[in-house]
């Protein structure tokens, strides 16, 4: 995702000939690569949420699994 913004970043409007598009291209550049930026920001920051939300479920399907282990022999608790 960071070389396409990258690239967007670094189109010169100049290079479409009409003075308006190139500066709406220029506009347009900017905030692509700031866009691309903050998803990559998010996306990571998500990324690492999810899998802390993995690894806590799996540890308590773990403390699950060894507290029947006790139930599961006959003996009353």
């Amino acid at each position: 995702m960071k070389k396409p913004g990258e690239e967007m970043e670094n189109v010169s409007g100049n290079s479409m000939g009409v003075l308006e598009l190139a500066r709406r291209m220029d506009d347009f550049g900017d905030e692509w690569s700031y866009g691309i930026k903050q998803l990559t920001k998010f996306s990571e920051k998500a990324s690492k949420a999810l899998l802390k939300v993995k690894e806590s479920f799996e540890e308590l399907d773990h403390e699950l699994a060894e507290a029947s282990k006790g139930k599961g022999n006959g003996k009353k608790a």
